[in-house]
């Protein structure tokens, strides 16, 4: 060895550590921005603003980001790991969409069967099944949360194999809507929301859920079975319906890839999803 050859090495692994270091810490910092920098994609012109919840500006962001289909045709090669999809799936609580109606209340109950789906639990994830076939698409009707729950159900279903007859279901709901949507052409664009319409979510949202002691209630709240007598009579129904729809058949390029990464699962009913779904 010679002289100052320790010195030369104490210098190099100096250098290294260093470089080590900041790669790691502009790596961290590379991945907080993204998760902090708002992305502006066409479809979220047409989207609601979330509404700030109690976990603070980060939750809020991502909250933004799951009030409207993300899966379409921007992200439908994208899947996300089991993981990453039961944190974002807590974050639902602040999701706007969470208080819009299903067929029987607000969507509030959906994240817990999303869930269910990325467990091991066969009864519950069964359970989760018939809510999405039964209260996400009912008798041959979509619902203001039907767009998001789709959504967040195909994500589940690409992260995750769910046992067959808990597939069948979900993908037996995903038939169903799907045959829904036979008059929507192909990149048929996101209408905005009139602020009437906006105004009907927000009093879906903020309308208590029926209870046993409703008759002890004010008379002049809201409630859901109100509310919905006055909705069906009002000039927004069939725009709020219309926008449903379309922000359904933006999902088409996510089902897309769906069908083709659990091709050879429960296959009569991924015929049946390929076929309801073809724009």
């Amino acid at each position: 060895m010679k002289p100052g050859d320790d010195i030369r090495r104490i210098r190099v692994d100096r250098v290294a550590c260093t470089w080590n270091v900041a790669v790691d810490v502009v790596g961290q910092a590379r991945w907080f921005l993204l998760m902090l920098v708002p992305i502006r994609l066409p479809i979220f012109e047409s989207l609601p603003p979330a509404s700030v919840g109690r976990r603070g500006p980060l939750a809020s962001f991502r909250a933004h980001m799951s009030a409207g289909p993300l899966l379409g045709r921007d992200t439908a090669g994208i899947a996300c790991t089991p993981m990453t999809l039961r944190q974002d799936i807590v974050g639902l609580a602040d999701a706007e969409w969470t208080n819009w109606p299903h067929a029987y209340s607000k969507a509030t109950d959906t994240r817990g069967h999303l869930a269910a789906l990325l467990d091991d639990d066969a009864d519950a994830q069964n359970a989760a099944a018939l809510h999405f076939r039964s209260a996400i698409v009912h008798q041959s009707t979509l619902w203001p949360a039907s767009p998001d729950a789709f959504d967040w159900l195909i994500r589940v279903l690409r992260a995750h194999q769910v046992p067959e007859p808990a597939l069948t279901g979900c993908l037996t709901a995903l038939t169903e809507a799907g045959e829904q949507l036979s008059d929507i052409p192909a990149d048929t664009p996101v209408p905005a929301l009139s602020p009437e319409a906006r105004t009907w979510l927000d009093r879906f949202a903020n309308a208590p859920e029926e209870t046993e002691n409703d008759e002890d209630e004010d008379d002049d709240e809201d409630t859901y079975e109100s509310l919905w007598a006055e909705f069906l009579e009002s000039n927004e129904s069939d725009e709020i319906y219309q926008w449903t729809l379309a922000r359904t058949a933006a999902l088409r390029p996510a089902v897309a890839a769906l069908v083709q990464e659990i091709d050879g699962q429960a296959p009569e009913q991924v015929a049946a999803v390929r076929e309801a779904w073809k724009s």
